[in-house]
């Protein structure tokens, strides 16, 4: 294998890792270093012991876990009787999950920060498998890793990451701005995450993809380790299936990126092109939600589709039904 090659991984880095070209002078780090792990909790007295346990078993033990109660009004404080002072507990008001995030990174004196949601586990070589990746390839500003699916409790196979790898190395500038290559569950460097100022707290969805964005074109370099070290648990309740909220916290991602004085041409192209389709896709999330719930402007919304230019013809073909018959098309969503 080529080592100089960026399409694969430089030899000092541990086997089944997709990363950009090692710096040639490059040294590898003697020792690993720390991680905090930051798991934020929001009405997640039932499952966030699953996630502790899963933490305090590493094969390697993280330098903190920092529990973030982001204003639970669940018994939160009778779950987290049994960790004592294994664990460090922080309050504050309900204010999001990147408000959650950013008191535990702030707080976290760990080299490394992770993140761990509260209805998620992580396998028992995560903290180890990351420090390695971290010794081999002390560049890297973004550790990734893949993941087991669940869907709302069935398993749905591994990480998109894993089962397609189409994780940039040449240009992750332009591969961020592509998609979010980037998994929520990756561990980043403090320091770094702290220079960019955490995760915009005024986002109630994609305030992952907007940081991640921020670190990668502050300079941040981004591995992946092609290792499955968690579950991640999908379910109706997930941000991430809230489409209006994610295609409006996408929308802002780009936008407040059009302000930076450092985008190429082409940068600056590819990210006019994401705000026009992302605000197609945000017209099309607002009608579906609107059907589903039989609100009365699901009519006008879907008109809106019908009409819209660039949207395909078998979208607009579907919203024109819904037009004309838009009980019907909520009851076919909703079941």
């Amino acid at each position: 294998m080529r080592t100089d090659d960026p399409q694969h991984v430089s030899s000092l880095a541990p086997p089944r890792v997709v990363a950009p070209a090692a710096p040639r002078d490059l040294v590898a780090l003697a020792e690993p270093p720390t991680f905090s792990v930051v798991v934020p909790v929001y009405e997640g007295a039932d499952t966030v012991g699953q996630a502790i346990e899963s933490l305090l078993a590493q094969t390697v033990a993280p330098f903190e876990i920092i529990v973030c109660d982001d204003g639970s009004t669940d018994d939160l404080a009778g779950a987290l009787v049994p960790y004592g002072d294994r664990i460090t507990l922080l309050h504050q008001p309900h204010s999001g999950l990147g408000a959650a995030r950013n008191l535990g990174s702030f707080h976290a004196g760990g080299e490394f920060v992770a993140t761990c949601d509260a209805d998620d586990e992580v396998l028992p070589r995560l903290i180890e498998a990351l420090g390695e990746l971290a010794m081999a390839r002390p560049d890297l500003d973004i550790l990734c890793r893949t993941s087991f699916l669940e869907r709302d409790g069935t398993p749905a196979g591994l990480s998109r990451t894993y089962e397609n790898p189409k994780f940039p190395v040449d240009d992750q500038r332009k591969g961020i701005l592509g998609g979010a290559f980037i998994p929520s569950s990756s561990a980043f460097r403090r320091q770094r995450l702290v220079e960019v100022g955490g995760f915009d707290e005024s986002l109630r969805c994609a305030e992952d993809y907007d940081l991640w964005m921020r670190l990668i074109f502050s300079g941040a370099k981004a591995g992946l380790l092609l290792e499955p070290l968690g579950i991640y648990r999908l379910h109706g309740g997930s941000l991430s299936t809230r489409g209006v909220w994610c295609r409006q916290g996408e929308i802002s991602t780009f936008t407040k990126l059009l302000d930076r004085n450092d985008l190429s041409e082409d940068e600056r192209r590819i990210a006019e092109e994401r705000i026009a389709q992302l605000g197609r896709e945000l017209k099309r999330e607002e009608a579906r939600e609107a059907l589903a719930q039989g609100r009365p402007d699901a009519r006008r919304l879907s008109l809106g589709v019908a009409l819209g230019k660039g949207q395909r013809l078998q979208t607009r073909v579907r919203a024109a039904v819904a037009v004309a018959v838009p009980r019907w098309a909520g009851r076919q969503l909703r079941t």
